[in-house]
């Protein structure tokens, strides 16, 4: 017995001096481990609990705790503000269940790119788009825009997003991001990387939380099993090399932990030795993309997809040599899908690069989301006025 105890004290001292060792290194760099966790002085961090009363008879359609105020300090020097209502999705305005008469729903999903991280919520395309579709005060039909969404999803989380949250909230149209990491994020280092967050499973996820922010050595685990996914691809992309079409560095990228995920994502288009990987890629985004058209039809809702750009897709889109958007174009045209390529409008632009948040970030800035939302609007008001509603 005197065994057993002598074990267990010495196993718990080790443990607090493995604790003290992580903090001492968290001291160092207190940012370690902390970019999905958002705090504030007044009201507790995300994905921990939620600022203000909650209404259990409106369901929880946004993967963002509801009805939160908070800042996000993913990049310390660029904090920015999230706020969401009472469905949990990013928007300051709550929305009503069931959907009001004469009022156009309309459900923007997607990665970061539809989030608009480093912007405030009313700067982010969803919320543009709304307000220019509101443009006519007099009109007896309201548009009302729902961003939904979320840093790092893919196609699969985003179908099981919109086909879980279309049952109450009723939306008439889902405009759906595609971007060109969608099909490549069907690698399994990228497919689990993000995981949706099942608001069944929020004990657990409140347990997490707390052990992320509170206990050092949960974090630097979390930041180091990152790490590893990272230096995982970066092995791989070094055995098998990249080729970028003519044209292809514009001077940014898009966002991402480190820069061997772009060369990632651009050599699993462009490299032949990885073609059977693509072509097995492409065969689960269609599976999930069949899925999501046969959804939306038998629920009667307008689905939009369409093809967000980066400065490196807009480079491929100039030199005509853009693999991402002739899939795109493909793939809609086989089920009939609506389908936009912003990339041929902002190659039209001398300046593009400005429309993003050039040169330190490559999401689009509020010039980029005005642009977007622009667009967007004009193709919405001509699909509506042809009785596509």
């Amino acid at each position: 017995m005197k065994q057993i105890k002598f074990y267990f004290i010495a196993a718990l001292l080790f443990v607090l001096l493995i604790e003290l060792i992580c903090r001492a290194i968290i001291f160092q760099n207190p940012f370690i481990g902390v970019s999905i966790l958002i705090n504030r002085l007044d009201v507790p961090p995300i994905y921990s609990g939620v600022a203000g009363a909650i209404d259990p008879s409106v369901p929880l359609i946004g993967d963002l705790p509801p009805k939160t105020d908070q800042y996000s300090i993913d990049n310390p020097e660029r904090p920015y503000r999230i706020t969401s209502n009472n469905i949990g999705a990013r928007k300051s305005r709550n929305i009503q269940i069931p959907k009001p008469a004469n009022l156009y729903r309309i459900f923007c999903v997607g990665d970061s790119f539809t989030f608009g991280p480093y912007l405030s919520g009313d700067d982010t395309y969803p919320e543009l788009l709304e307000l220019m579709l509101n443009d006519d005060k007099a009109a007896e039909v309201k548009y009302e825009t729902v961003n939904l969404g979320m840093n790092g999803y893919y196609l699969n989380q985003e179908a099981d997003l919109i086909m879980n949250g279309s049952k109450a909230a009723a939306p008439d149209l889902v405009i759906l991001q595609l971007l060109d990491n969608d099909v490549p994020g069907y690698a399994n280092a990228h497919q689990y990387q993000f995981p949706r967050i099942k608001h069944e499973t929020g004990r657990l996820r409140r347990i997490y939380s707390f052990l992320a922010r509170n206990v050092a050595v949960v974090r630097i685990l979390r930041e180091s099993v990152f790490q590893y996914i990272v230096w995982r691809e970066g092995a791989v992309i070094n055995q098998t090399g990249t080729k970028g079409g003519k044209g292809a560095d514009q001077g940014g990228n898009i966002a991402s932990p480190d820069a061997q995920y772009d060369k990632f994502i651009e050599s699993s288009w462009f490299d032949k030795r990885r073609s059977e990987e693509l072509a097995d890629y492409k065969k689960q985004n269609e599976h999930d993309f069949e899925n999501l058209v046969k959804f939306t039809r038998a629920n009667k809702i307008r689905l939009l997809a369409v093809l967000f750009p980066t400065q490196r897709t807009i480079g491929w889109h100039r030199s005509k040599n853009d693999p991402v958007g002739a899939y795109y174009e493909e793939l809609t045209r086989k089920y009939n899908v609506e389908f936009v390529d912003l990339n041929s409008h902002f190659a039209k632009e001398e300046d593009a690069k400005y429309y993003f948040l050039w040169p330190w970030n490559g999401h689009p800035g509020l010039r980029g989301n005005e642009y977007i939302a622009r667009i967007l609007a004009d193709k919405i008001a001509a699909g509506n006025d042809k009785g596509n509603k």
